[in-house]
C-alpha cells in the first residue's frame, strides 16, 4: 500500500507503455470507465494475466479523484486462447499445405472453405468455385452417386463415405477424384456440415485401363490363338480322314477287276472327300486326242460327255487352271457358257508323265 503500480515491478515490462497511455486518458480525459488486459508480475515473479475494470470518480471540472478498479484473473482463459490460437494455426497450415483438395460444405451444398490444392486440381479460382456448385464441375457421365450419398450423410444414416468421381476442370480436361466425405456435427439447432477431401487418381484410373486394354488384348489373342488351335486340329482331322479315304480307295484299286470297277471306286471316294462340290471325272479315250466322262456327282444334269484336250487350259499348261468368275475369258472351253456358272477348277491326272485324265471340280 501507498505505491504505485510502477514503484515495483508490477506491470510486465512489455505492457508498461499501454498501461501509462491508460493513466493519461484517466488524469486528462473524461471517460468514467475504462477496460484494460495487461500482464502482471506476482510476488513470486510469475505473471498472470489480468483484466481491469476501473471506474473513474471525477470532480465538477472533470478531474480524477480516484480510481476504483476490479481485477479479473484471466491468466487461465488467455492460455486457452492461446492454445485454440495455436491449434488454428496449425489446422490451417494443415489445410493450406495438405496434398489433397480439401473442402467444407454446408447442408446445402454451398462451399463454406477450400484450400489452395481443390483449386490447382479444378483449375478455378477461389471466387469462381464460390459461384458454381459440385453439379457446375461434375462431369456429365458421371452416374451421381455423390449426391446421392451426400443426401444419406446430411440425414444421418452415414458418417462417413468414400466414393470415386470424375470432374470436368476449367479447361474442359477429365479428372478422376477420390472422395472421402464426413459429416460435422454442429450444436442443434444449427445444421450440420460435411468437409470433402479429392484426390486426384487420374494417373491411376489412365493405367488401369491400359491394364485392362492389355488384359482385353491378350484375352482377344489367347482366343484368336485357340481358335487357330482348334481349326489346325480339325484340318488334322479332315486330313487325317481323307488320308484313310485315299489308302482305303489305294487298296480297293488294287482288287479292281475293270476300269470301269475302277472309276466307279475312285468316284466313291471322291464323294466323301469332296461332298459340297460338283465334280466330274475324265479319262483319255481310244483316241488320245478326246477326254471321255468316266463318273461324276453334285450335279442332276450330268456335265459335257467329252471334249478335246485343246479346250482344257489344265491340259495344254499340265496344271491346275481356276477359274473364279465364270465370265472370264480364259475359263475353259468345256464348261457351260452361263452367267450363274459356279467357280471352277480343272486338275490333270498324270501318269508316268502323260497326261491320263482331268478332274473337274466346281463350287458355291
Amino acid at each position: 500500500l501507498g505505491k504505485s503500480p510502477f514503484d515495483w515491478p508490477f506491470v510486465h515490462e512489455e505492457d508498461e507503455a499501454k498501461v501509462r497511455r491508460l493513466e493519461q486518458r484517466i488524469l486528462q480525459g473524461s471517460d468514467l470507465q475504462l477496460m484494460i488486459e495487461c500482464r502482471n508480475y506476482r510476488r513470486d515473479g510469475s505473471i498472470a494475466h489480468c483484466c481491469w475494470y476501473n471506474s473513474i470518480l471525477r470532480d465538477a471540472r472533470g478531474q480524477a479523484l480516484s480510481v476504483f478498479a476490479l481485477v479479473d484473473d484471466i491468466s487461465e482463459g488467455q492460455a486457452a486462447v492461446h492454445r485454440l490460437r495455436q491449434s488454428e494455426a496449425l489446422l490451417r497450415s494443415l489445410f493450406d499445405q495438405a496434398g489433397v483438395g480439401i473442402a467444407l460444405f454446408d447442408d446445402q451444398g454451398r462451399w463454406l472453405s477450400m484450400n489452395q490444392r481443390l483449386c490447382e486440381l479444378t483449375g478455378y479460382r477461389e471466387d469462381e468455385l464460390r459461384a458454381l456448385n459440385m453439379e457446375a464441375i461434375t462431369h456429365p457421365a458421371d452416374p451421381g452417386n455423390d449426391q446421392r450419398l451426400v443426401r444419406r450423410l446430411l440425414s444421418g444414416e452415414l458418417s462417413s463415405y468414400r466414393c470415386e468421381k470424375r470432374f470436368r476442370r476449367k479447361d474442359g480436361s477429365e479428372a478422376w477424384m477420390m472422395i472421402n466425405a464426413r459429416r460435422i456435427e454442429t450444436d442443434y439447432p444449427a445444421p450440420a456440415h460435411y468437409v470433402k477431401l479429392l484426390e486426384d487418381i487420374s494417373d491411376l484410373k489412365a493405367s488401369q485401363a491400359r491394364v485392362q486394354a492389355l488384359n482385353a488384348g491378350l484375352e482377344n489373342r489367347v482366343t484368336q490363338r485357340t481358335n487357330q488351335l482348334h481349326e489346325a486340329i480339325n484340318e488334322a482331322e479332315r486330313r487325317g480322314r481323307d488320308l484313310r479315304r485315299i489308302a482305303e480307295m489305294t487298296g480297293l484299286l488294287g482288287g479292281a477287276r475293270d476300269l470301269q470297277e475302277a472309276m466307279k471306286i475312285i468316284a466313291h471316294t471322291g464323294r466323301r472327300l469332296f461332298p459340297d462340290v460338283e465334280a466330274a471325272l475324265y479319262l483319255i479315250g481310244d483316241a488320245p486326242e478326246r477326254f471321255v466322262l468316266q463318273e461324276y456327282w453334285g450335279s442332276e444334269k450330268p456335265p459335257s460327255p467329252g471334249f478335246e484336250p485343246s479346250e482344257c487350259w489344265a491340259v495344254r499348261r499340265g496344271r491346275e487352271h481356276r477359274i473364279e468368275d465364270c465370265l472370264d475369258e480364259l475359263r475353259c472351253g468345256h464348261h457351260p457358257h452361263l452367267a450363274s456358272e459356279q467357280p471352277r477348277t480343272c486338275l490333270p491326272l498324270v501318269a508316268l508323265g502323260q497326261t491320263v485324265g482331268l478332274l473337274s471340280l466346281a463350287w458355291q
